[in-house]
């Protein structure tokens, strides 16, 4: 679409030889724009590139002024004398002062661009080159006589072919000339504008003057190509007015506002974007002082429209648009300008028109897509003009950037779209063209004179132009709602395509208005339900409940009875509603059902959410579905089970004789649940193929608050402890296909279980129901539906919850319901009140028996047989009157019926199960106390025995699934340990008793004894009559002294009495211990001394001190090569020299000293240096014997050599708690040092 722009190129005056710049000024006009050239301008603003363009006018003297009139236009920016004089003589004699007096003239009007050009003819040039002293030429002289301090103001040029650099040159001298002289008088323009402005609060200042002052300013920066600074100049014009009405809302008006204001309106014409600013009526009206404030803000907003075209932002002016109209109404209205009613909608529909015509035009492509099912208007026809150059070259970058202004651009011209509807609306209500109102002559005069008022002009008269559809729009009632729907049908398409789905839905109840005014009720249901169900979902339920009452009206005249009962209930259970009109509302329904009867249809389906719903369970959110068999109750097979459901009703009155059924689907077993985590969608598809046939739609609008409908609502509330309830949302019950893979079980085949109660009376609020059913074939039980019948309604709700209860107590159950119906064998379970088992004493045991799904009877009993070894027996506390005489069937003495001994142990027991065992609980079973004891055994390691139960019947049978083997662990109560203790040759044995568990045990009478006959005495040195206490804390100790013994190996036995328990469960026994010893006679004895070196009176720290070792042989069979090594504490002594020897015994020399040199390295008593002996066993290479004192380094024979530990007690070390008294090192000492 072209856009009009106003011829506004700066001019520039020639004089001089006309005809010979008549011949230059096509290639000038032609020149000038082909190349752009930067232009540096004042007050600091950053360089702009332009092309220039301009105007040749000849010279008048009389055209020039000094720019005190303040015009930009008219004024020549540059002045340019061209001479084609080559003559000298000639030019002193005429040319010269032709120019002398017209740069005088330009002198005295204060004006300094001027431009000198010399046309240098082709004989000319011939003829200067034939002279052989060519001087000084007429250009030459001509730069001499008139210089320049800043330019070169003179230019020559020549007229042939060959002269084309210097019309280059020409060119852009001309153009810098040109720029630098547009920018003068830019700058004396812009401070004047700068001072009219500043005077506007004075009385004689005029905001029309002001404004076309500051538009040519605008003019000439637009015929450079600067749109963005002409849009500029608008702007403040734009805010400058808009800010004086502000003010004089409040304030004193100027005068010039209240001439404008006075002026009224008397066309309204709308926006004219394709018109030549030079050409435009607004402009020429305002010229005059006679154009209205409506002309006014047209004229001023299509030249802002204009630059925005010009610079391909499109979206921008549609922008702003939305905002002008609305302004532009306000300055009106705060004005009080007189206006006819409708003028002003009458042009703000066809201003819109004309803004969404033209940017239809100029927009992109792919974003008027989506509207082209609508009727939008046309672009204008006769609008297409020469495009400047600029425009020609700006055309690429233009359509590069279109995908990027295509995004905003809807956004924006949706608002136009529906602002121009709800103008057109204004417009048929007020000239009778609505459905439901009477056209009047009044009427008809009304739209004469607003279509009159709209002065269009001849190419506005188009068919496709926005007055002309105005025109036809007003012409008819048939015509307007044409234009109407077509309209708002359009406004609804760009809404829902921006994705403002509010204001669509707004549209639509404009829409759905107008059809149950035409008496099309069956058309507005759509737009209706779609308002709804928008308004319900974001949470206006008092305007969804508006909506729905309009939509209920709508039902009532179609007929539609069956979706009138379905918006009545939902309205009713409307909280947002009084209860008043519930109640009303709840009322209506009756005769809706009665009608429903006489037609025949059968019950109406709805979604019991809104209008019932199940209170939540907390704890059932996070649980898989369906539930895994684990996680559910279980039943017994025959038992009766209690669901109890909590109801709350949100419809005012009472539902009297409904019938409630619950739906439950039987598997053969649990269905498999995937481990990995299923997407939302579809997650409740395993629950729809319980569906009734022709179920109810779950589209229909529920008028409930937020949470009862949003997703968190299936997780319920913790507040409720009584019967757990549990209440399931789905939310995409549209897409649940009819029958899910995982409630088909290959193994067998499914059926439907149904629980029912019948009249009942659900009261508005909370209702406590219960369903008793007796279930009596095994397999799993999911629930599946929830059915409430009241007369001709039928509500359903796909996914329930509850809490089952049974004769023996209640379990809340998680959601969906789901239990299993088993059949059990007795179990029995095995419990120990000591939290262990001890051998050697009496231990308590307690069987549960749990009788499962077989009703025990007092002739059952049960059967326990021990393992070799265990002895058991009832317990004599557990026995009471009435079954003592039976409590055992183990051989018992004659005794008084008064006797209270306790049974004697046996490794087979048989104990009745009957009355009065199982009347507390049948759940929970029956227990039973036993006493256990079991042989102590030598070894510490836990003793296994094994216990065999079961269920018989009465004759002696077991009982399916009863019998079991449990193994026992018996620990041992206390360790026993023996250690050899040696002194010289003497020789002792002590006993340690450690208690291995926390209960306590007491011990005493203590022997040791030698078996096989070995002629040995064992010496107690420790009291046989004390009684010592043995737990893990406290350990008893037992010694004696081995006497005649002589070496030989010896096997002891060792034994003690103990005690544990009170009472009936007191036990005395005796505990005995084997052992065994060998090698225990002493063979050798180490003495050791550490004594200064000679010359030193004391041990001192850091000297050298002697190492006396010596070593006996007590025995002749005892080793006589032995190995000595030296283990100091390295911290208290260092070794110096060697540290390890061999020596060499023998019977004639049994005792051998060894002398070592040790370095004390602490003051104070330190404990001698250990010294270890081991049996040297040479190597079988060496091959002489080893020498009697060997270094540390050892020879080679020893470096194969092995050794032997010495068993505990055949070395005894006599030097071992000795301690020598080191000093502190002296000073003045004549030791030799270390």
């Amino acid at each position: 679409m072209a856009v009009p722009r106003m011829n506004c190129k700066p001019i520039v005056t020639y004089a001089g030889d006309k005809q010979v710049f008549k011949a230059l000024e096509p290639l000038l006009l032609e020149g000038l724009p082909l190349e752009p050239v930067e232009w540096t301008r004042s007050y600091g603003r950053g360089p702009k590139t332009v092309r220039v363009e301009c105007r040749f006018v000849e010279y008048d003297a009389a055209q020039l002024s000094r720019e005190k009139d303040g015009r930009l236009l008219d004024q020549a920016h540059l002045h340019v004398y061209c001479t084609d004089c080559n003559d000298l003589e000639a030019y002193r004699s005429r040319v010269r002062d032709e120019i002398i007096e017209w740069m005088s003239q330009l002198k005295e009007a204060g004006i300094y661009d001027w431009m000198l050009v010399a046309v240098e003819p082709t004989d000319a040039r011939r003829a200067n080159k034939a002279k052989l002293l060519s001087r000084a030429t007429v250009f030459d002289r001509m730069r001499a006589d008139f210089p320049s301090k800043t330019f070169d103001r003179c230019v020559q040029v020549s007229t042939d072919s060959s002269g084309s650099v210097g019309v280059a040159a020409l060119l852009g001298r001309l153009r810098q000339l040109l720029l630098h002289a547009t920018g003068r008088h830019l700058g004396r323009y812009e401070e004047l504008i700068r001072m009219q402005r500043e005077r506007r609060t004075a009385p004689q200042w005029s905001f029309l003057h002001f404004f076309f002052l500051q538009e040519e300013l605008a003019f000439v920066l637009e015929a450079l190509g600067l749109y963005d600074e002409a849009l500029v100049q608008y702007d403040e014009l734009d805010a400058l007015f808009t800010q004086v009405v502000i003010n004089s809302a409040s304030g004193e008006m100027p005068e010039w506002l209240c001439q404008l204001a006075q002026l009224g309106c008397e066309a309204w014409g709308g926006l004219r974007l394709g018109v030549d600013p030079a050409h435009s009526p607004e402009r020429q009206l305002l010229q005059r002082s006679k154009g209205s404030l409506l002309q006014l803000r047209n004229y001023l907003f299509s030249r802002q429209c204009a630059l925005l075209r010009q610079q391909n932002r499109t979206s921008e002016m549609a922008s702003r648009t939305l905002s002008f109209l609305h302004n532009t109404v306000h300055e009106l209205a705060i004005l009080e300008v007189t206006t006819p009613p409708g003028a002003v909608a009458c042009w703000v529909f066809t201003s819109c028109l004309e803004v969404l015509s033209a940017c239809e035009g100029d927009g992109p492509a792919e974003e008027v897509a989506p509207a082209a099912n609508a009727t939008p208007p046309p672009s204008r026809r006769g609008e297409k003009q020469q495009q400047p150059l600029q425009q020609q070259q700006q055309q690429q970058p233009q359509q590069q950037s279109t995908m990027v202004n295509g995004a905003a651009y809807s956004l924006h011209t949706v608002g136009l779209w529906s602002y121009a509807r709800e103008k057109l609306k204004h417009l048929g209500d007020l000239c009778g063209l609505m459905p439901g109102r009477e056209s009047t002559s009044e009427h008809l005069l009304m739209v004469i004179a607003l279509l009159s008022g709209m002065q269009s002009s001849a190419t506005e008269l188009d068919s496709e132009s926005p007055h002309s559809q105005l025109r036809e729009a007003l012409s008819s009632k048939e015509s307007f709602l044409k234009h109407y729907l077509d309209l708002s049908e359009h406004t609804m398409i760009m809404f829902k395509h921006t994705g403002r789905v509010r204001s669509a839905r707004l549209v639509g109840r404009d829409l759905a208005e107008l059809y149950i005014q035409l008496g099309e009720p069956q058309k507005a249901v759509p737009f209706l339900v779609e308002l709804v169900r928008s308004q319900a979902d974001e949470g206006w339920h008092r305007l969804a409940a508006i909506g729905q009452r309009r939509l209920l009206d709508c039902y009532a005249q179609t007929g539609e009875w069956g979706r009138y009962l379905r918006a009545a209930l939902a309205l009713a259970a409307c909280p947002a509603l009084p209860l008043a009109e519930r109640l009303q509302l709840f009322e209506e329904v009756q005769p809706c059902m009665q009608n429903l009867r006489e037609m025949g249809d059968g019950p109406v389906a709805l979604p019991m959410e809104g209008l019932v719903s199940l209170e939540a369970d907390e704890a059932s959110g996070s649980l898989p579905l369906p539930p895994p068999a684990s996680t559910v109750p279980r039943w017994a097979e025959g038992s009766e089970v209690e669901l109890s459901l909590t109801l709350t009703s949100q419809l005012p009155a009472t539902l009297k004789g409904c019938t409630l059924t619950l739906h439950l689907h039987r598997l053969e077993s649990p269905p498999s649940v995937p481990n990995t985590p299923t997407k939302q969608r579809g997650r409740w598809s395993w629950l729809a193929s319980s569906g009734r046939p022709g179920g109810w739609s779950p589209r229909m609008a529920v008028l409930t608050p937020r949470s009862a409908t949003s997703p968190s609502a299936g997780r319920g509330s913790s507040g409720h402890h009584g019967a757990g309830s549990v209440g399931l949302v789905c939310s995409n019950l549209p897409v649940v296909p009819p029958q899910a893979p995982c409630l088909t079980n290959p193994g067998g085949s499914g059926d439907a279980v149904e629980f029912q109660l019948q009249g009942v009376d659900l009261v508005p609020g909370t209702n406590h129901l219960t369903f008793h059913h007796k279930v009596s074939q095994v397999g799993y039980y999911v629930g599946r539906q929830l059915d409430l019948r009241w007369e001709q309604l039928s509500l359903a709700q796909l996914t329930l919850g509850g809490s089952f209860t049974s004769r023996a107590g209640k379990l809340s159950m998680a959601r969906p319901p789901a239990f299993t119906v088993y059949y059990d064998s007795p179990k029995v379970a095995l419990h120990f009140p000591q939290g262990e088992l001890l051998a050697g004493v009496r231990q308590r045991l307690e069987v549960v028996l749990i009788c499962g799904s077989i009703p025990l009877t007092a002739e059952h009993k049960l059967h326990l047989k021990v393992s070799k070894g265990l002895l058991i027996r009832p317990s004599h506390r557990q026995t009471d009157s009435k079954t003592e005489d039976a409590s055992s069937d183990c051989p018992l003495p004659p005794s008084s019926p008064s006797s209270s001994l306790s049974p004697p142990f046996c490794d087979d027991c048989c104990v009745p199960v009957g009355e009065p065992g199982l009347a507390a609980s049948c759940k929970e079973g029956r227990t039973f106390s036993l006493v256990l004891q079991a042989p102590l055994a030598p070894s510490t390691l836990p003793a296994t025995h094994h216990v065999a139960l079961a269920v018989e019947d009465p004759d002696g049978v077991a009982v399916p699934g009863s019998s079991q083997t449990v193994a026992l662990h018996f620990l041992a109560p206390f360790a026993c340990t023996h250690r050899l203790q040696t002194c010289d040759q003497r020789k002792y044995l002590q006993v340690n008793l450690q208690g291995l568990t926390s209960q306590p045990f007491t011990v005493g009478n203590a022997t040791l004894l030698a078996l096989d006959n070995e002629p040995v005495y064992l010496k107690p040195l420790h009291s046989s009559s004390q009684l010592l206490r043995v737990s893990p804390e406290q350990t008893a100790c037992f010694l004696w002294e081995l006497l005649n013994a002589e070496g030989q190996p010896l096997r002891l036995s060792f034994s003690v009495l103990y005690v544990h328990g009170t009472g009936e469960d007191r036990v005395e026994n005796s505990f005995s211990h084997t052992f065994r010893i060998e090698d225990y006679q002493t063979l050798y004895t180490v003495r050791v001394r550490v004594e200064p070196q000679s010359g030193a009176e004391f041990c001192r720290a850091d000297c050298a001190c002697s190492l006396h070792v010596h070593i006996s042989q007590l025995q002749t069979t005892a080793p006589s090569a032995l190995m000595y090594e030296l283990v100091p504490d390295a911290t208290a002594w260092a070794v110096l020299g060697r540290t390890a020897g061999v020596l060499q015994l023998s019977p004639e020399q049994r005792e051998q000293t060894v002398m070592l040199e040790v370095k004390p390295l602490q003051v104070g008593f330190l404990p001698v240096p250990t010294v270890r002996l081991s049996r040297y066993i040479p190597s079988s290479s060496s091959g002489g014997t080893p020498s009697k004192s060997l270094g540390s380094e050892g020879s080679s024979a020893q470096g194969t050599a092995k050794l032997e530990p010495f068993l505990p007690g055949q070395v005894y070390n006599w030097s071992r708690a000795t301690q020598v008294h080191v000093l502190a090192p002296s000073t003045t000492s004549s030791e030799p040092p270390g």
